[in-house]
């Protein structure tokens, strides 16, 4: 039995868009889903703002700790 993409997926999750796809490649990597599909999953991306449907297969969730968003730099040390 087929799993479905709201099994996989849940609106607000932080995910990133597979290597292989020309978006990855125009520096569009990582989105933020906001509608999920029978077939899509709608994801509003961080670069362009845009609004994009992919197929489950070239989105993987990540954990929003994995990215760092800002660095203080206090004293000369992180």
């Amino acid at each position: 039995m087929a799993t479905k993409i709201k099994d996989l997926f849940t609106i607000g999750d932080r995910v990133q868009i597979h290597p292989s796809h020309d978006v990855w490649m125009m520096g569009d990597r990582f989105g933020q889903v906001e509608k999920l599909g029978r077939k899509y999953v709608h994801v509003r991306m961080d670069v362009s703002g845009t609004l994009r449907k992919f197929s489950e297969r070239y989105v993987t969730r990540i954990n929003d700790y994995s990215v760092i968003k800002s660095v203080r730099i206090i004293n000369g040390k992180i």
